[in-house]
C-alpha cells in the first residue's frame, strides 16, 4: 500500500497489488477541511492489466471525478486498438501502439523499466491517446517520514497542450514515485508527496 496526502488541502491512498502475473493500481484523492465543500467529490482513478516482460500492460483503465465526469479506457491488445468512452460521449477508437500505457499505470512503469532509457510512451487518460515526451530534470534528496530519500525528476508533457507531470522516483524503491506534482490544463498544480509506504504480502 502506497500512501500520500495533500497538507491541509486533501489525501491521496494508492494502492499496488500483483497476483500472479497481473496488477491492480487503485487511485482515490479526496479534499479534506473548507477544500472539500468545493471539491466534495473524489478523485478516483483504476488501472488494472497483465505484468509482461516490457513492464505493465493494461487493459482497462478508469478517471472519475464526480457522476459527470466520467472516462474509460479498453485496451484491445489482439486487435489493437484502444476504446475511450466518455459519459453520454460516443466511442473513440485509435490504433494501440506498443508500449501504450493510461494515466496511472504510466507512473509505475518505471518499476520495470531504466527511466532514462525511452524518452517518449503512449499514453491515454480515458479521451485520447498520446505519444508523450518525458525529459530528465534532476537528481534530488527528499526529506520524507521514511527518511532521506535520493530521486529521479522527471516530467512528462506535451507541446501541444498546457497538461504535464512531474514525477520523483526514489532510487532505494525500485523508481516507484515517491513525490508527483500534476499541472492541469487550467495551469493549477496539485503536488503530492510520501507520507507511507506500506508492503503487504498475501499468504
Amino acid at each position: 500500500m502506497y500512501k500520500q496526502r495533500f497538507d491541509e488541502v486533501g489525501k491521496l491512498v494508492i494502492t499496488y497489488g500483483v497476483v500472479d502475473d497481473k496488477y491492480n493500481i487503485q487511485y482515490k484523492a479526496s479534499a479534506t477541511g473548507l477544500t472539500s465543500i468545493i471539491y466534495s467529490n473524489p478523485l478516483i482513478q483504476t488501472s488494472r492489466g497483465n505484468i509482461s516482460e516490457e513492464g505493465l500492460k493494461p487493459n482497462y483503465y478508469l478517471y472519475q471525478h464526480g457522476p459527470e465526469r466520467i472516462n474509460e479506457a479498453f485496451f484491445d491488445w489482439v486487435d489493437k486498438t484502444l476504446h475511450c468512452r466518455q459519459k453520454e460521449e460516443l466511442e473513440q477508437s485509435y490504433s494501440l501502439i506498443d508500449g501504450s500505457q493510461d494515466q496511472l499505470s504510466f507512473m509505475f512503469q518505471f518499476m520495470f523499466l531504466d527511466p532514462l532509457d525511452r524518452m517518449q510512451i503512449p499514453i491515454t487518460n480515458g479521451r485520447r491517446l498520446k505519444v508523450y515526451d518525458y525529459h530528465y530534470v534532476d537528481e534530488e534528496i527528499l526529506y520524507t517520514r521514511e527518511g532521506e530519500l535520493k530521486a529521479i525528476h522527471i516530467a512528462k508533457f506535451n507541446y501541444e497542450d498546457q497538461e504535464r507531470i512531474d514525477l520523483w522516483l526514489s532510487e532505494k524503491y525500485g523508481y516507484l514515485p515517491i513525490k508527483i506534482s500534476i499541472t492541469q490544463d487550467d495551469l493549477s498544480v496539485i503536488v503530492q508527496e510520501i507520507i507511507t509506504l506500506k508492503a503487504i504480502k498475501n499468504e
